[in-house]
């Protein structure tokens, strides 16, 4: 029996730049967590390949494909469980300044893995 990654991989390369698209990293490499937590139509966008994701990708064993409801944020975990072949994903502490505290969250960067290798 062939892998999903043999049989669909024009399926899962199209849902992966579909992905990237979305979170628009061709133009920026990273992305502000406490931003991606408040934009929801961001989030439905992610959560809404799901059902294709069930389908051309081999992630049963992954909560937040499975069980979406079960994790805080299952959008993250798509995009970091999508992306890891592709991308090295970096996170490092974040401040937004804002009155009357600071928001403390992570910036996540994306490095093309063909990047790091040239």
């Amino acid at each position: 029996m062939r892998l999903k990654t043999e049989l669909y991989a024009e399926q899962q390369k199209q849902i992966r730049e579909e992905l990237i698209e979305l979170l628009n990293l061709k133009e920026t490499n990273c992305l502000i967590l406490y931003e991606l937590d408040q934009d929801k139509e961001l989030q439905e966008k992610i959560m809404d390949l799901l059902p294709r994701i069930h389908n051309y990708f081999s992630m049963s064993t992954i909560t937040a494909i499975s069980y979406p409801d079960k994790i805080k944020r299952p959008y993250v975990s798509i995009i970091r469980h999508l992306l890891k072949n592709e991308y090295q994903i970096l996170s490092t502490e974040y401040t937004i300044k804002t009155e009357p505290k600071n928001i403390r969250t992570k910036r996540y960067y994306f490095v093309r893995r063909q990047d790091i290798k040239s």
